[in-house]
């Protein structure tokens, strides 16, 4: 299905793992080897291979186990707050957000993580409200915190403007519901003007939200320069992708979907420390996607580069 493949672009095939070893010499000497020896030089290949895959699954696992705990008390907040503050559920502020954030994507290496509630078009003068009371998290996660931060009077998205430019516009609530960027780290600070920005604005993060609404399960996004969603700039040159996490009403099983908890991750930290420092050989990884994408990094010891 067309939205299902927009959404799982990002989902992995390994093509191949190459011992990166000249690759003349290596393709020579290959020639010249004995059955056996050409055996047991596939299987050290294939050795590898395994290695390499589960390593960088288990890098995986651990970005994801990650976004799981901040999206279970992202929902356990949700419920606590809508039946005290009144406003509808999603409308919640991370406690402590810097610190939570900061510390998730030091451990993870996100660009970017981000909360955005789901807001119904019939509830928008109550998220005005609810953003305009509650703006003061922005000047409390600052190294200045008697600065005063004003962010948009209004929703906001992108737009063509029919002649090939791109402008602000304010949404258009007959489209249902929108999700603007809230709670961030890196705190906004300098660029407070990225608040109440509608991402479902962005194609790919509107089918992110219609699949996980739907099947109530994370997803990860195509990819692009997802970080500049959130007005960060100079990461054009790095391969990331969006990996979205649900907020729920309560933990009932049929709960409804009221936010998103998102991180922009660089997929080489996906590669990152699989093999020790001072490990002679290179290792490139091919890669390709769903979206017919074909990507390739190389792996020398703990480090992982990008290479087209």
């Amino acid at each position: 299905k067309r939205t299902e493949r927009a959404i799982f672009c990002s989902k992995i095939f390994f093509i191949f793992v190459l011992l990166a070893a000249p690759a003349a010499l290596a393709v020579s000497v290959f020639v010249v080897l004995r059955d056996e020896e050409a055996n047991d030089f596939g299987t050290q290949v294939q050795n590898t291979a395994d290695e390499f895959i589960a390593l960088s699954n288990h890098n995986m696992d651990s970005i994801i186990k990650v976004l799981a705990t901040l999206s279970m008390s992202a929902s356990s907040l949700v419920k606590h707050q809508k039946q005290e503050s009144g406003f509808p559920a999603g409308f919640i502020t991370i406690t402590d957000a810097e610190e939570q954030f900061e510390a998730a994507r030091n451990s993870t290496g996100a660009l970017v993580i981000a909360y955005m509630p789901i807001v119904q078009s019939s509830d928008y003068d109550l998220w005005m409200l609810y953003s305009e009371e509650n703006k003061g998290w922005i000047s409390d996660a600052s190294s200045d915190n008697d600065e005063k931060i004003e962010i948009p009077s209004a929703v906001w998205e992108y737009e063509n403007d029919g002649e090939g430019n791109i402008v602000k516009v304010p949404i258009n609530l007959s489209n249902g519901r929108f999700a603007p960027v809230w709670t961030i780290s890196p705190t906004p600070q300098a660029t407070p003007e990225i608040i109440n920005h509608n991402l479902l604005d962005r194609p790919a993060f509107q089918q992110a939200v219609e699949h996980v609404s739907e099947t109530r399960l994370p997803v990860i996004l195509n990819v692009e320069d997802q970080s500049s969603w959130f007005g960060i700039d100079g990461n054009r040159d790095i391969l990331q992708t969006t990996v979205a996490f649900p907020v729920f009403e309560n933990f009932d099983p049929s709960s409804e979907v009221v936010g998103m908890i998102t991180a922009v991750v660089p997929w080489e930290v996906f590669f990152s420390g699989l093999f020790m420092d001072g490990t002679t050989e290179k290792v490139t990884v091919v890669m390709s996607n769903t979206c017919n994408e074909t990507f390739t990094f190389e792996i020398n010891g703990s480090n992982a580069s990008f290479l087209g």
